[in-house]
This record gives structure tokens, C-alpha cells and sequence, in this order.
């Protein structure tokens, strides 16, 4: 099972994440900020109060996708 252990927010809606494998990947939230309840993502503001909650990345404790999902969907980063 995968889990965000940390993160750093890029630029352009892109966050680097750092999985309790060890692996570095980057999301891209980009393609998922003009629909539905993302939409709220395309504030700055709401953007950088991202935090990880029960090991995924989450806005207000409501807003998220599973860990899994950010796994499969993201760009390994070699570091």
C-alpha cells in the first residue's frame, strides 16, 4: 500500500511527492482543477495549504485523492 510521507509543492500545480517506498514522484493537478470539487485548486491560496492526511495529500481534510491513484498517475523523479 502506498502512502505520501511528504511533499513539496512545485510550480504549475505540480507536486513533488515522496512515497513510503522511497520513491520521489511528481503529481500533476493541473488536468484535475476544472471539474467538480477540484476546481477550488485553481486558488493559490487554497493550492499551498496542501498537507498529508492519512498518507495522501489533502486540502481540508475532505479534498483528495487516494494515494494509489497519486502513485499510478505520476512522473518518477530520479534524485
Amino acid at each position: 500500500m502506498f502512502r505520501v510521507i511528504s511533499l513539496e509543492l512545485l510550480s504549475s500545480y505540480k507536486v513533488l511527492l515522496n512515497f513510503n517506498n522511497n520513491e520521489k514522484r511528481v503529481f500533476d493537478y493541473e488536468p484535475h482543477i476544472h471539474t467538480g470539487i477540484f476546481t477550488k485548486l485553481k486558488n493559490p491560496v487554497y493550492f499551498a495549504r496542501a498537507s498529508i492526511e492519512r498518507g495522501t495529500v489533502a486540502w481540508d481534510g475532505d479534498l483528495d485523492f487516494a494515494p494509489e491513484y497519486l502513485y499510478e498517475k505520476s512522473v518518477p523523479v530520479n534524485m
